[in-house]
């Protein structure tokens, strides 16, 4: 806000949305009901503050309920008080060094990956399930040599290359089948899940750092 009362810029949308999360969230906190949820049901929670029509909704509430389970002390669970999305989320590992981790689901964006120690990521996310038992955490390597089409033996494509909104090219998974999208290739989701099912999810790779 400037001198004269008057706001430098109109929140947009993404802004209100923002807002509105970290009210969800600092009311969880502040009454400590978070601390008695499993993470599906803060998901459950926070997914209802984004509007039916946001594509990224499911990604963002999984991102957001990841980065509490992982670092249960942050009071605003990653979302700073000028409403940036995120910073890089880091992990301190058991030899004193930190690794990055990037959060991603199902054909997300994939453009942080060079930045990345770590993919969290889950090809179907199901709300049923505590996120921490679905997302699978695979090394940067590995997840690139998934992403990889000579790894890869059913025809087309592994990954989708497009133009994001800010301009910027942005890589993706190719469309697979799912429960909403049945025209879509069982080979590649085949492919997909059989990959991370060779890396252990979160839990158990926490487990592994104690």
């Amino acid at each position: 806000m400037e001198n004269n009362g008057k706001w430098n810029n109109i929140p947009d949308e993404e802004d209100v949305v923002r807002l509105q999360i970290r009210c969800e969230l600092e009311k969880l906190i502040s009454s400590g009901k978070i601390y008695q949820m499993k993470s599906n049901e803060v998901a459950l929670e926070i997914l209802s503050t984004f509007k039916e029509s946001d594509d990224g909704k499911i990604g963002k509430t999984c991102e957001i309920v990841l980065r509490h389970y992982l670092t249960p002390s942050s009071k605003r669970l990653g979302i700073s008080p000028n409403n940036v999305w995120y910073g890089d989320l880091k992990k301190l590992k058991a030899d004193g060094k930190y690794c990055k981790i990037e959060i991603k689901t199902a054909c997300g964006e994939l453009q942080k990956i060079s930045n990345s120690d770590i993919m969290m990521y889950c090809p179907v996310v199901d709300f049923n399930i505590p996120l921490e038992l679905q997302f699978f955490t695979i090394p940067r390597n590995d997840f690139l040599q998934i992403m990889n089409k000579e790894n890869y033996s059913g025809t087309g494509q592994v990954i989708r290359t497009k133009r994001s909104t800010n301009n910027t090219i942005v890589k993706s998974f190719q469309s697979f089948w799912c429960e909403t999208r049945l025209s879509a290739s069982k080979k590649l989701a085949n492919y997909i899940w059989d990959s991370c099912y060779n890396f252990p999810v979160v839990r158990e790779w926490l487990q592994d750092m104690e």
